[in-house]
């Protein structure tokens, strides 16, 4: 799957995107509507989040890793995926088979060594941020969505009724908040309302003093969780009641996006301290920074990794969406079709950058969860191949900082819920 992507360069101010397309720009001419083909990932290995871009009504669904039903306390048992009766004997039984006929069933093979997990849960959306805009934009021109995955930011840039519009997210790796900020080129033309939806019933949503803040426990295995959403502005006003934010007349406006679950690496509960305090000084700390100060850090953080492989295959971008290089892709030597395997290549480096950072635990297997409330992933504690698999191509790319922590088998070596190999 190749989603959707421009260069790095200054931003004093949101302006209208460079009509030249990056080499490392995934862009789209609409918006996406599928999650898992169109819409725009970013990520800091421990929070990600899709872009959809909508102009109307823009959706954010985010993620952080540890939120999973199963495990210990889970309603549904949790055996720690451990062999039982008869399985074990069942192994030698198989090798003996073997070994006296030269070769077995496999169908016979999987009915004797396979074995159902019990309680290991599903991993979780965190949900979704969606933001109502408003005037009316139903008539608007020059729409492009991009992900430049050479600096990590997705951005958004139409015009509606003289007045263009420009959006920008990121998931940032030193600050541990994934940040986006709305502006315009005409002053005051800034207003949305912003809400939290999820497909759990299991949380609370609240605001004050421009910040949304929602906080709930998993029915399944009573793990908490709590996510944090300020919204600061320049110009205009920041109305909160109820469940939303509202901004009003801003000239821009900077949301600041931090996530938690009170998991934690410690058999035999992996339960720790309530993600609250965690959550409001990763806030706390980010929104008393300058959105270029945050955002300068990101990209000389993501760039670190990123700039450390060029690839050269005579390769020219040319300027057409990406769905449409990809629709006209042959396989041929044509410069367009160079630059469309290029780009998959840095884009395969890309993901690991954003999904998994040293010093964490890996990627799940699955990658971000679906926005669906059930959705099962084989995804538990390990160092199995299927680990190994999926960050092998970190050295090779000269990603190795983007690998999970070396240490961290070690550390967890009891099977933990809602952790990844």
């Amino acid at each position: 799957m190749l989603i959707r992507a421009t260069a790095i360069r200054p931003l004093p101010a949101l302006s209208a995107l460079a009509a030249a397309t990056s080499e490392h720009t995934l862009w789209y001419d609409e918006p996406a509507t599928d999650w898992e083909s169109q819409a725009l990932p970013i990520g800091n290995g421990a929070m990600g989040a899709m872009v959809f871009g909508g102009v109307q009504s823009e959706r954010l669904q985010f993620n952080e890793k540890s939120l999973w039903t199963g495990g210990p306390g889970s309603t549904q048992g949790y055996d720690h995926s451990d062999w039982t009766t008869p399985r074990p004997t069942a192994v030698q039984e198989v090798v003996d088979a073997i070994n006296s006929r030269g070769s077995a069933d496999p169908e016979w093979v999987a009915g004797k060594l396979g074995q159902g997990r019990k309680g290991s849960g599903a991993y979780q959306t965190f949900g979704d941020l969606e933001l109502d805009v408003s005037p009316d934009r139903a008539s608007y021109s020059g729409y492009r969505c991009e992900l430049d995955i050479a600096d990590a930011v997705a951005r958004v840039n139409y015009t509606g009724n003289g007045v263009t519009y420009d959006r920008e997210y990121f998931a940032s790796h030193p600050d541990k908040v994934v940040v986006g900020r709305l502006g315009a080129s005409a002053t005051g033309k800034v207003s949305f309302t912003l809400r939290y939806k999820s497909p759990r019933a299991d949380f609370t949503t609240s605001a004050a003093n421009g910040r949304l803040r929602v906080r709930g426990t998993l029915a399944d295995n009573r793990m908490v969780f709590e996510a944090q959403i300020s919204v600061r502005v320049d110009g205009g006003t920041v109305t909160s009641a109820g469940d939303s934010v509202t901004v009003s007349g801003a000239n821009s406006a900077t949301l600041i996006l931090a996530a938690g679950t009170n998991y934690a690496d410690s058999y035999p509960n992996y339960r720790g301290a309530d993600p609250g305090t965690a959550v409001t000084a990763a806030v706390d700390a980010a929104a008393a920074k300058s959105y270029t100060t945050l955002r300068d850090a990101h990209v000389a953080d993501h760039s670190a990794l990123f700039d450390r492989v060029g690839l050269n295959i005579g390769q020219a971008m040319p300027d057409r969406p990406t769905d449409d290089l990809r629709a006209t892709y042959t396989g041929g030597s044509s410069s367009a079709d160079r630059a469309l395997e290029a780009l998959y290549y840095q884009y395969g480096r890309y993901l690991p950058i954003a999904s998994s950072r040293g010093g964490s635990t890996g990627r799940p297997r699955s990658g971000s969860p679906k926005p669906t409330a059930g959705r099962p992933v084989r995804s538990t504690a390990s160092t199995r191949s299927t680990r190994t698999r999926r960050s092998c191509a970190a050295a090779p790319t000269r990603c190795s900082r983007a690998r999970p922590s070396s240490g961290w088998p070690t550390s967890a070596p009891i099977p933990a819920t809602g952790s990844w190999s």
